[in-house]
């Protein structure tokens, strides 16, 4: 079990008993409610479009502000992965795309708590660029002119990145 449960999930959310560690879950010895805790999933969209280039947007909140990185954010409850990727699009770009394929997935940590990220590549079909939400800026670089791996804000990104690279190259 991660150790972010097992610091932060002490009591039982129904009775407020001490949770037990069972195996790789939580159990509550008095109202035997379980928890079995799993990861965050979370969107990364690289959107292409006709050349080959690929937009990214710079961070305008911390965790590492300033820093670039793919469209993207969690997946909320009761919304599949390519609705969320497609929902923050928007959220953050105001563009509207159309997800091509799933080019990968790769565990992380978003500020200690374990997430997995599902890369996406996709297409614009509407809208214009225009940095919202959390996002500084929007640019669309060339595939083989990335940002440095010292200018992107997560470890799961840059090597997603790679893997989108050699794909397309």
């Amino acid at each position: 079990m991660h150790q972010y449960f097992a610091k932060n999930y002490i009591f039982c959310p129904r009775c407020s008993a001490r949770f037990k560690k069972v195996e790789e879950h939580l159990y509550c010895p008095q109202c035997e409610f379980r928890v079995y805790p799993s990861p965050t999933p979370a969107t990364a969209v690289f959107i292409l479009n006709q050349e080959n280039q690929l937009l990214l947007g710079e961070r305008k909140i911390n965790p590492q502000k300033g820093y670039w990185d793919a469209i993207g954010g969690f997946v909320e409850p009761e919304e599949s992965v390519e609705e969320g990727a497609i929902r923050e699009v928007k959220e953050e770009s105001n563009l509207d795309v159309e997800i091509k394929y799933i080019l990968g997935t790769l565990e992380d940590v978003y500020q200690g708590k374990p997430t997995f990220t599902v890369a996406l590549v996709a297409s614009v079909i509407g809208g214009e660029p225009e940095p919202k939400d959390d996002v500084a800026q929007l640019k669309w670089f060339d595939i083989d002119q990335l940002p440095a791996d010292d200018e992107i804000a997560f470890e799961s990104v840059k090597i997603l990145l790679k893997k989108l690279q050699a794909k397309i190259r």
